[in-house]
């Protein structure tokens, strides 16, 4: 039984119960009958592990705002209107913070290390949306790019709120049950049910949870564990296999290999003979993707296939797939327009638009392409701050994974570094850094990263 201090604060549960109602009645005007019950069940077990193990207000708000990633109908995600009535925990917790900061009669002290360079990123961006206002471009189009930057200031709130790596771990647990539920629904929706392809912009984090995952599993001491992590695992590759996405595929598969040699690496068993078969391995694959490539033949709708086997035998043609070349194409547009204005880049609300391979009259703000993106809308600056704060994270990362001799910290820190490595590559043929919602898990990381840093600085541990 839990002590009475301990015990989640009344008030806390029913503003958690209330706002999720409010939510369920925005989503389920747009979603399937099986959809709102495997939904609906999910919603209510976050509910009731949070009101086991938590009582801070700051924590209840957070995962009221990644509950609705549940529900995978894409049309209450692409929305404005939407987004800024699921982002409206995050909106209360900030003013919330906002009164904490100024009625506090000590200044709490700001981790910096990865929290100056986003803020000089974020505001780098607002001045780009100026920029583009001035330039006359599409208002509308400014705004939704602008709140999804806006996302990435989440880190000012966890830095402020998150004292104890107990609040890192609530977030993150229910992070991964919300994430085992979307799994599950990948599998049931798609593969079981419709026997369709079905894919949300959920599936881009699966790699990452696969990689966090595989790494528990390996740093697990008792079979037990090791069980309960592989079949996790299991469920979450089965998801990830079941959207067809192939860049899902190559990107999870060099992720669950970055955390075995960064695993290996760690525990000192990284040793020489070991480093010459993964490297000839990473050169042998790359021989073998080329010469593939070279000698394909046109493979027909391979691309366009639902089932498993032919769309990853059209891995090996991508010139022969529309939908690669149709990114290949607007990435070819972003380059040619970031030649042009290569300092600045052109400002939020410009947009391309296709014109050999999609609809030629939709107007395209963002590609499936981030890191060209921001060439293109933000310039060699805006490329280069957000380049420096993921490089940094992942050098933060290391220092980490060699400084701790805390097992859980130093799995979930390799898990973390080879799934942003596996993000970082998905970011070349994907929006996910810069189109989504899930934009607030970036700077969640970030600050775990910089707590646990800032402990193993105050502990002089670092190596």
């Amino acid at each position: 039984m839990l002590n009475k201090s301990k015990r989640p604060n009344l008030f806390y549960t029913l503003l958690l119960i209330f706002i999720s109602i409010i939510f369920e009645v925005f989503i389920l005007m747009e979603t399937s009958k099986v959809e709102i019950i495997i939904g609906l069940n999910g919603v209510l077990f976050i509910i009731l592990f949070m009101l086991v193990l938590n009582k801070n207000l700051y924590n209840t708000l957070i995962v009221l705002y990644f509950l609705p990633l549940i529900f995978l109908n894409n049309s209450v995600h692409y929305q404005l209107k939407y987004e800024l009535v699921f982002a409206l925990p995050l909106f209360t917790l900030f003013l919330y913070t906002i009164a904490l900061k100024f009625s506090a009669s000590e200044k709490k002290n700001q981790i910096t290390y990865l929290t100056k360079p986003l803020y000089l990123f974020l505001i780098y961006f607002f001045v780009v949306g100026i920029y583009g206002i001035f330039q006359n471009h599409n208002k509308s189009f400014i705004l939704f790019e602008g709140f999804h930057f806006l996302l990435f200031g989440g880190i000012f709130l966890f830095n402020y709120h998150f004292n104890e790596r107990h609040d890192f771990y609530l977030i993150f647990k229910s992070l991964l049950i919300i994430f085992l539920i979307i799994s599950l629904e990948y599998i049931f929706l798609g593969a079981v049910i419709s026997g369709n392809r079905f894919v949300t912009f959920q599936s881009g984090f699966l790699p990452f949870v696969s990689g966090i995952l595989f790494s528990f599993f390996l740093f697990a001491k008792n079979s037990i564990n090791k069980t309960i992590y592989a079949v996790l695992l299991f469920i979450v590759i089965t998801a990830m296999i079941s959207t067809l996405t192939r860049s899902l595929w190559v990107t999870t598969g060099i992720t669950l290999l970055l955390v075995y040699v960064t695993y290996l690496w760690s525990q000192k068993k990284l040793t020489f003979f070991k480093k010459i078969i993964f490297l000839a391995f990473g050169l042998g694959t790359i021989v073998l993707v080329v010469t593939t490539i070279s000698n394909s033949q046109p493979t027909g709708s391979l691309g366009d296939s639902e089932k498993v086997e032919e769309r990853a035998q059209s891995i090996a043609s991508p010139t022969e797939d529309h939908s690669f070349l149709m990114r290949v194409e607007l990435g070819w547009y972003a380059l040619q327009k970031f030649s042009e204005k290569p300092i600045f880049g052109w400002g939020l609300g410009d947009y391309l638009k296709f014109q050999f391979l999609g609809n030629t009259k939709l107007k395209n703000i963002y590609i499936d392409n981030s890191w060209f993106y921001f060439l293109w809308k933000g310039g060699m600056i805006g490329f280069s701050l957000i380049t420096f704060i993921f490089f940094r994270s992942l050098k933060l990362g290391l220092r980490i994974i060699l400084g701790t001799d805390n097992n859980i910290v130093k799995s979930i820190v390799v898990g973390i570094v080879a799934g942003s490595i596996g993000i970082i590559l998905l970011g070349l043929l994907s929006p996910l850094i810069i189109k989504y919602r899930t934009n607030v898990l970036f700077p969640l990381v970030w600050s775990y990263l910089e707590f646990e840093y800032s402990r193993l600085q105050n502990l002089g541990t670092l190596k």
